[in-house]
């Protein structure tokens, strides 16, 4: 997937050539899981699903970077990248809850915490299987929201240049900032989870920008991806527990539903303590110190050429 930015092409040019790479695998991956050729509720459909709704996630951080740019245009491709995704929504929140109780229950070092919750896993993995069936029209609609993305993209008429990415940048950058900064001051889980939708966007204008500086992007890249994992996991915790606070939970033992209750609590704790050790770090900067780091990368890359490897001689390919 070419998400990066290439050197030899204008910035309006690059973005419109990785919209439709991006946009091009989103539709033939909705295709894919509308043909039945991969069952919605085995492992490879929920890895299609996950890797589809992707795409559809990086279009979005896209029209972000260069919302000012592409004006009137934005809302429509951003709605639409938006309600493509939901529209597999469901199938994917119910995968993802069943596989994350199974992971917490893995590494929870609490003895029999498997046997005690069995009766939860089995409830999440019905749901699970529940929402991998009768999806044909939601497909069909992902596909038709996709199409209209891929007919406008020609169309767009941008600028060349950093100035093209800057405010769009900053602007993500900087809702991050803000988000960092309201989850130290509330637990609340709406504010986690608003401030990973901003995380998840910068990771992918991270690594549209990354072959400005690759030493340094790149790492930056795959932490804010870690870090959007984890606030990922949160949220799936902040569900599952609501789950078993509602009338569906209700047929379950109640032993299950305290020894479940408990692990989240411990786990979301955990969790909390290190999205807020990793995104004091990633957000350290100012926005408009930050936005002036990432044009200095992007200028020396014009200027200088691609990145290349420093050190001692003798550790120093040749060329």
């Amino acid at each position: 997937m070419g998400i990066q930015f290439k050197r030899s092409e204008s910035t309006g040019a690059g973005v419109r050539r990785v919209a439709s790479e991006l946009v091009t695998a989103a539709i033939e991956g909705v295709e894919r899981l509308a043909s039945g050729e991969t069952a919605l509720d085995s492992p490879q459909g929920a890895s299609l699903i996950h890797e589809t709704r992707k795409r559809c996630k990086e279009l979005r951080a896209l029209a972000r970077l260069v919302r000012p740019g592409l004006g009137p245009s934005y809302r429509h491709t951003n709605r639409a990248a938006r309600d493509a995704a939901r529209e597999l929504g469901g199938v994917r929140d119910a995968q993802a809850q069943a596989a994350t109780f199974r992971r917490l229950v893995r590494a929870d070092p609490t003895p029999g915490l498997a046997r005690a919750t069995a009766p939860v896993a089995v409830l999440l993995t019905e749901r699970s299987l529940a929402a991998g069936r009768d999806v044909d029209v939601d497909l069909r609609r992902a596909a038709i929201l996709l199409a209209g993305i891929r007919n406008d993209i020609d169309g767009w008429d941008l600028p060349g240049g950093f100035d093209l990415l800057a405010e769009g940048l900053r602007e993500t950058y900087s809702r991050g900032l803000r988000g960092l900064r309201g989850a130290e001051r509330h637990r609340g889980p709406l504010l986690l989870h608003e401030w990973r939708k901003s995380v998840k966007y910068l990771w992918h204008q991270n690594q549209m920008l990354q072959r400005s500086a690759p030493s340094l992007l790149g790492p930056t890249a795959d932490l804010l991806h870690r870090l959007a994992d984890t606030l990922g996991d949160d949220h799936d915790l902040v569900g599952i527990g609501e789950l078993l606070r509602s009338s569906e939970a209700e047929v379950l033992p109640e032993a299950a539903l305290v020894s479940s209750l408990v692990a989240i609590g411990v786990r979301r704790c955990d969790l909390r303590r290190r999205v807020l050790s990793v995104g004091s770090r990633l957000y350290v900067e100012e926005p408009e110190a930050y936005l002036a780091r990432m044009e200095g990368y992007w200028r020396a890359w014009h200027e200088h050429g691609a990145e290349v490897p420093v050190g001692g001689i003798g550790d120093l390919p040749p060329g």
